[in-house]
């Protein structure tokens, strides 16, 4: 066949079939058109895939999704290029990883609606049954809510105004006197006399104070006979004491006591002794015990159980069951007093704070403290602030320093007297000289330790 017959037929085949891509010219070659073909119909799969696929994630449309992997997944299939099939492969796996997560939260939602229909169409008797589970629910979260509400924790910061029980001048006996001891922790002597060398001199004569006892002197014998220090045969010397002193041999710098007894107050010590008479209590220099005509006075430094509490149990199970053994035995020859810093707030009343968790486990407010006391009590003696003074609110002899608690009252009783019933009895006429309590008080004005002075006023009533 001539060339240009070839040529006509050619050029209607190709009219006839224009729209028909099945059908290609031999001359031709066919791989451009198809890799045109491919690479169009890919880049629209790609632009039409990711539209098609927000859509169905905003419309929860499940046909348009499967539709659209469905076209991807064939367009690739009739390629011929790897590399175009394994792209679409990929994007199959995702489309139905994300098609499988979708039909999965449609499937619980739907599964939710079918249980509230079943609940729905079950009557009335499986509503109300909910609503009597809900109300016991409830009335069981309100009961154990009131089993929780414990009581305010108290804030004592006011100090009551004191009635003065005792006038110097209106003795109930022509033959007595009074007498006025004060106990003090100065926590540390030297300090006190360093800040102010006439602290101990102006304390005894404002106030006439004929016994004074110390507590954590923190003195040792060689600080005695300083000539610098001037303490034995000075301190208090020119205004007419007599000075009694036990150090602490265990450490330097610890505990320690020590009693002042005015000569001319009209008691002279009949005897003097230190310690309980225990080796394992007498290291430390807690206890000065003056035997008077009449009662003995016992000046002690009742040991602290630690801010870890390390020696609670020391304290409550040994040092108070001896000491109260100790005692005792001294009532056999006459009524006794035990004064000083015992450690312990004992009553509400005691501590500004009462009531607050984490008093418990402080030292001097612990419960096994609070019950060791009051077993001392109980055994046969009375606090005699708080029996002169039962309703006494704000009335404290420690105040933490760190803390800044002085000034705003925040504060805890630990300094007492404790005496022998017989010293409020005004009726018994057994004894030769007679020793009546009368008033007890304390001077928080008193600077120089985190404790301030006690002072308790006696009633002397000879024969």
């Amino acid at each position: 066949m001539p060339r240009q017959s070839r040529r006509l037929l050619a050029t209607q085949s190709n009219n006839d079939t224009e729209d028909n891509d099945v059908q290609k010219d031999d001359d031709e070659p066919e791989v451009p058109k198809v890799k045109k073909r491919i690479k169009g119909t890919t880049a629209k799969t790609k632009q039409v895939t990711p539209k098609k696929r927000k859509t169905t994630a905003n419309d929860n449309d499940d046909s348009d999704t499967e539709f659209t992997v469905s076209d991807s997944s064939t367009t690739a299939s009739s390629s011929k290029a790897s590399p175009k099939k394994k792209s679409a492969a990929k994007t199959k796996t995702k489309k139905v990883t994300k098609r499988k997560g979708t039909t999965t939260k449609k499937t619980a939602t739907q599964k939710t609606a079918t249980t509230g229909a079943m609940t729905a169409e079950d009557g009335s008797d499986t509503g109300s049954d909910v609503e009597t589970k809900s109300q016991s629910t409830t009335n069981t979260k309100k009961k154990k809510t009131t089993r929780k509400k414990k009581a305010p924790i108290q804030s004592i910061t006011e100090r009551d105004e004191l009635p003065k029980l005792c006038n110097p001048n209106d003795n109930q006996h022509s033959n007595s006197y009074l007498l006025k001891i004060a106990t003090w922790n100065v926590a540390g002597l030297r300090a006190v006399l360093r800040k102010d060398p006439d602290a101990l001199a102006t304390l005894v004569a404002q106030h006439n104070i004929d016994i004074l006892c110390l507590q954590e002197t923190k003195v040792q014998e060689m600080h005695l006979d300083d000539p610098k220090l001037k303490l034995r045969g000075h301190l208090l010397e020119a205004e007419g004491y007599d000075a009694y002193y036990s150090c602490s041999t265990a450490r330097k710098g610890y505990a320690g006591t020590a009693v002042f007894v005015k000569r001319a107050c009209g008691l002279v010590p009949d005897k003097v002794s230190y310690g309980l008479g225990m080796e394992k209590h007498d290291a430390e220099g807690r206890v000065i015990v003056l035997d008077f005509a009449g009662f003995s006075l016992v000046n002690l430094y009742v040991p602290n159980s630690g801010q870890k509490l390390d020696r609670l149990q020391y304290r409550t199970e040994e040092w108070d069951k001896d000491l109260l053994a100790f005692l005792q035995h001294k009532q056999k020859d006459g009524p006794v007093m035990w004064l000083g810093d015992l450690n312990v707030a004992h009553l509400p009343f005691d501590a500004y704070n009462f009531g607050a968790k984490h008093l418990d486990k402080q030292a001097g407010l612990t419960p096994q403290e609070r019950a060791s006391f009051q077993a001392q009590l109980d055994a046969g003696f009375v606090d005699a602030f708080r029996h002169l003074h039962p309703n006494a609110k704000g009335h404290y002899t420690y105040w933490s320093q760190r803390a800044g608690n002085r000034e705003p009252n925040r504060g805890l009783r630990l300094d007492y007297f404790v005496c022998d019933p017989t010293f409020f009895r005004d009726d018994d006429d057994t004894a030769a000289t007679r020793v009546i309590a009368r008033d007890s008080y304390m001077i928080p004005e008193q600077m120089g330790s985190d404790h301030c002075p006690a002072v308790l006023e006696l009633e002397i009533i000879k024969p």
